[in-house]
């Protein structure tokens, strides 16, 4: 990545993620040659394996596309100046459902608890 990317585009450490436990690198995509790309994030597996990407960028668009162990997902709700691509391993994407629920759910009880 560093190799690849790197030489393009300048890359910063992002920390940890918390759905794959990787840690991730982060750019502002200066020198990569998309229009309108503002950020982009790699997030890797603890074994350092890219496992999934994130950019973000203005857009109108939706479309969710997969391939074999991958998942690429573009989102960008009606009337939004933003819009967000998703590069995931189906492996990252079941981690990030299920901790996504996890949270809510106990969001919803704290809530409740509370009446």
């Amino acid at each position: 990545m560093k190799q690849q990317v790197g030489g393009k585009t300048s890359l910063s450490d992002a920390g940890a993620n918390k759905f794959s436990g990787g840690r991730m690198l982060q750019s502002d995509g200066d020198g990569l040659g998309i229009e309108g790309l503002s950020q982009v994030t790699f997030i890797f597996d603890r074994t350092d394996k890219l496992v999934g990407s994130e950019v973000p960028f203005v857009g109108n668009a939706s479309a969710k596309l997969k391939q074999g162990d991958s998942v690429i997902e573009l989102n960008a709700p009606h009337m939004s100046f933003t819009m967000e691509v998703l590069y995931l391993t189906n492996g990252l994407k079941q981690a990030f459902q299920q901790q996504s629920s996890n949270e809510r759910a106990a969001k919803e009880k704290k809530q409740a608890d509370m009446f």
